[in-house]
């Protein structure tokens, strides 16, 4: 036996098998969350309001996980949404994750994430998608807090040079970004109209 494998065989758990990409997806806080709020709840409003996130993210969430896992886990009744039983043992599954996932989070005295970021966004860049994107962050991350201000470019621009945010989107900046600054995601800025609106 070569020395790589006596060091896979020391440090490979007893009756551990790598999980497929698929469970993988759906083994994640967000998607428990979702899961176990939808079938503790019965309803996808009530379980959007109780996880932070949209009707809409919460179905698209329900079907992404009934595609993913190739079968059906709610059923519709005139009580709302009902687990069958692949639902229950999902929920039970997302129950029991959520709560060893806590004790994790108890037994070394802290959030995986937490902190406190200041975030600025001028109103012409994605603003109406910020709502849906802090609340599911939030559900994410619970102990991260979320400071944001909505100005225009060249307020976020000064506010960027004197240290007020940790991270802002602009529209513009370019050789006025301080000479530390990190730019993350450079993107082009196209104005669109409609044909019939050209004059």
């Amino acid at each position: 036996m070569s020395s790589m494998e006596t060091l896979s065989s020391i440090y490979e758990p007893t009756g551990h098998t790598d999980a497929s990409p698929v469970v993988r997806q759906v083994l994640r806080s967000d998607a428990m969350r979702v899961v176990l709020a939808v079938a503790e709840l019965g309803s996808v409003r009530s379980a959007a309001n109780a996880v932070g996130l949209t009707p809409s993210a919460v179905s698209k969430q329900l079907r992404r996980m009934e595609e993913q896992l190739g079968r059906q886990l709610f059923v519709r009744s005139h009580k709302g949404l009902v687990p069958n039983a692949e639902g229950e043992a999902l929920a039970d599954f997302a129950r029991r994750f959520l709560s060893l996932a806590g004790e994790v989070g108890d037994r070394f005295g802290r959030e995986l994430v937490t902190g406190h970021v200041r975030l600025g966004i001028t109103d012409d860049v994605g603003l109406a998608r910020m709502p849906e994107l802090m609340r599911r962050c939030a559900a994410v991350h619970p102990g991260l807090r979320i400071a944001l201000k909505v100005a225009y470019s060249s307020e976020l621009l000064e506010s960027t040079r004197s240290r007020s945010f940790d991270l802002a989107i602009l529209s513009d900046g370019g050789a006025g970004l301080p000479a530390d600054a990190i730019r993350l995601q450079p993107e082009p800025l196209v104005w669109a109209v409609l044909y019939s609106h050209m004059v």
